[in-house]
């Protein structure tokens, strides 16, 4: 199953939107099951990121891929909140690390 939240990623200097798509296996359909496997996704829930802010094609199912600290963080927190989040929230990567003491707000 397929199911989709967008997100604004606050950080220094930072405000981006981002789409983000739980990918669930073990209760997907046939079709997208053979689909996604084929693709080589694993029977793992996955939490594809897809930031909405360039065409730098740099959507990924692996935090680890990202290539700086605010990707990488909203990613692993998204992945870690994912059943909290509500689509429209903001993930606000000073506050997670405790760089800020109040949560940015939706600009």
């Amino acid at each position: 199953m397929l199911k989709n939240k967008l997100f604004q990623v606050r950080d220094s200097g930072t405000n981006i939107s981002v789409l983000c798509i739980e990918v669930d296996l073990s209760v997907t359909s046939t079709f997208e099951y053979q689909i996604l496997r084929r693709a080589g996704y694993g029977d793992q829930k996955l939490i594809i990121y897809v930031p909405l802010v360039d065409n730098s094609n740099t959507s990924t199912y692996d935090p680890h891929s990202h290539h700086n600290r605010t990707r990488i963080l909203s990613h692993k927190y998204i992945i870690e909140k994912w059943n909290d989040l509500k689509s429209g929230s903001v993930i606000d990567v000073e506050y997670i690390l405790g760089e800020t003491s109040e949560e940015k707000h939706f600009e």
